[in-house]
């Protein structure tokens, strides 16, 4: 028995150092699928033709702990890439995560490409909790400019920065107005803006005649969008609760934008992709939501909490916070 394991343990350790390896998490080689007509040495990967794509094999990462990934990168004009983490959420089901890449001390505008000259970029993820199986997913789309098709990396590493603290102590509240009860602008509380096109007349502040006295009313079957004009400072690789209570029939999803403060206005410099937290009311009492939230961008200094409802039913929403995470003290 002991000679078979010793046997089939050889064999696996024979398979894996036989497949290509490129870039680290820590110290541990990234190990590769064998891609066609991709290029791949321990010192690069090149990708040549449209279409193409490389496959990690599962990487050793943890639910809720911050990563920072670095990684060296060119684009041949025209060059379109998809670099993704790819993971199974805790029902099992996949979850794709695109980075929004930033520059190594600079933030870097969402919507800009990447360089055509080799260019540091870094960005920071944390996975949710339950998520297995976490792979990175490279391929090269379509391009205007065939012949020019390239995407070039010189380095790749995954770094581990630190583990985030549960959400059982939690800060006091750090948001401006999330009771709705500053004054009213333009029909909507104060420090909020709604972002949705054309359903303006579908979102009201009304008196609920309670304790609580307003909340915002969106009309059945509308799906809208709500955030705060009032941008609350956040710490890069912090752990953060947004919550809010609703009621009624439909969808709330609950988010935040990763802002700097490097240009005259703030510019994204967060992950734009990342699944939303989404919970299903169904109830004509107030409901808690509670959605945990990373300041994963590197270079983020600020965050602006955005709440989106798809509503069925008139559904009502109130007492929104961002709360961060605090490590419990030793006792």
């Amino acid at each position: 028995m002991l000679v078979g394991a010793l046997t089939a343990a050889t064999a696996a350790a024979d398979a894996s150092s036989s497949q290509p390896s490129f870039g680290s998490v820590q110290t541990t080689p990234i190990l590769w699928e064998t891609p066609a007509d991709v290029e791949l040495t321990s010192e690069a990967l090149h990708f040549t033709r449209e279409g193409t794509q490389a496959r990690s094999q599962p990487l050793p990462l943890q639910p809720r702990h911050y990563y920072r990934i670095r990684t060296k990168m060119a684009r041949g004009p025209g060059s379109t890439i998809h670099f993704s983490i790819n993971y199974l959420d805790a029902n099992n089901k996949p979850v794709e995560w695109i980075p929004n890449w930033q520059l190594k001390r600079a933030t870097h505008a969402s919507w800009l490409p990447l360089s055509p000259s080799l260019q540091h970029y870094v960005q920071g993820f944390v996975l949710p909790l339950g998520a297995t199986q976490p792979r990175l997913q490279l391929r090269l789309d379509k391009t205007s400019l065939a012949p020019h098709s390239r995407w070039d990396l010189t380095e790749l590493s995954i770094e581990h920065v630190s583990a985030a603290p549960s959400c059982k102590k939690l800060s006091s509240d750090r948001l401006l107005g999330g009771d709705f009860e500053g004054t009213p602008h333009e029909g909507m509380p104060a420090f909020w803006v709604q972002w949705s096109r054309g359903d303006h007349d579908r979102v009201e502040l009304i008196d609920t005649k309670t304790a609580c006295k307003h909340a915002l009313r969106i009309q059945p079957g509308t799906r809208v969008f709500v955030a705060s004009s009032y941008l609350v400072p956040v710490t890069p690789g912090s752990a953060y609760q947004i919550s809010v209570r609703a009621r009624g029939h439909g969808r709330v999803d609950l988010d935040a934008h990763s802002l700097s403060r490097d240009r005259a206005s703030p510019q994204r410099v967060g992950n734009s992709t990342r699944p939303l937290g989404t919970f299903q009311v169904a109830s004509d009492k107030w409901t808690q939501l509670d959605q945990l939230w990373f300041a994963e961008a590197p270079n983020i200094s600020s965050a602006q909490v955005m709440i989106i409802v798809e509503a069925q039913t008139e559904v009502e929403i109130d007492a929104v916070e961002l709360r961060a995470c605090e490590a419990l003290s030793s006792p």
